[in-house]
C-alpha cells in the first residue's frame, strides 16, 4: 500500500462485521486480500439486511438509523409504514439471525433484549440510542416487531428487516 508510482491500486472494498476488506494489486506479486479494522479508520457502519414482513394492507414497516452512532454521541432507530397505534417492540441483539417464524424471519440473534415502543397515528416511532465511550466499536443488531393481527410473522405481527450497526470510536 504506496502512493505515487509504488501505488498498490486498492479496490473493491467490503465491509464484514468490523473489517473493511479490499484487495490490491502491486503490479508485482498480483491481487492480494487486505484486512483494516473499521475502528482504526474512526468510522462507523450502518447497514441493513434481510426482508420485511408486510402487515395490514400489504405494508412492510421500515427501519433506518438517524444520526452518527459514535461514544459520546447517539443516533435514533425510526419505524416508519407501521400500523397506526399499535404497540411495537425494539429487538436488539449482538448478532444476527433468520429465524422463520410463519411467512417472514426474526433477524436478530440471541441474547435478545425487547424495548416497547409506541407507534403514533401515523405509522411512526423513534427511540434514540445513547453511545457510551466503553461501546466504541461494538456491533449491534436492530429490528422492529410491531403487533398486527395481518402480519405474517407468526400471524400476529409485522417486522422490519434487520439492521447491523457497527459503533465508531
Amino acid at each position: 500500500m504506496a502512493p505515487g508510482g509504488l501505488a498498490s491500486a486498492p479496490r473493491d472494498f467490503v465491509r464484514l462485521g468490523g473489517l473493511v476488506l479490499f484487495k490490491a494489486d502491486d503490479s508485482q506479486t498480483g491481487d492480494e486480500l487486505h484486512a483494516v479494522p473499521l475502528r482504526l479508520l474512526d468510522d462507523y457502519a450502518i447497514e441493513g439486511y434481510g426482508e420485511a414482513c408486510p402487515g395490514t394492507g400489504g405494508s412492510a414497516p421500515t427501519i433506518a438509523a438517524n444520526g452518527t452512532p459514535r461514544p459520546g454521541g447517539g443516533f435514533a432507530l425510526q419505524l416508519d409504514e407501521a400500523l397506526p397505534l399499535a404497540p411495537a417492540a425494539l429487538l436488539l441483539s449482538p448478532g444476527a439471525a433468520w429465524l422463520s417464524l410463519g411467512s417472514c424471519a426474526l433477524h436478530v440473534g440471541v441474547p435478545l433484549f425487547t424495548v416497547p415502543v409506541g407507534v403514533d397515528a401515523a405509522g411512526r416511532a423513534a427511540l434514540p440510542v445513547p453511545v457510551p465511550a466503553a461501546a466504541a466499536g461494538a456491533k449491534l443488531d436492530f429490528q422492529y416487531a410491531v403487533l398486527d393481527p395481518r402480519g405474517g410473522l407468526a400471524g400476529a405481527a409485522s417486522a422490519t428487516a434487520g439492521l447491523e450497526v457497527v459503533l465508531g470510536s
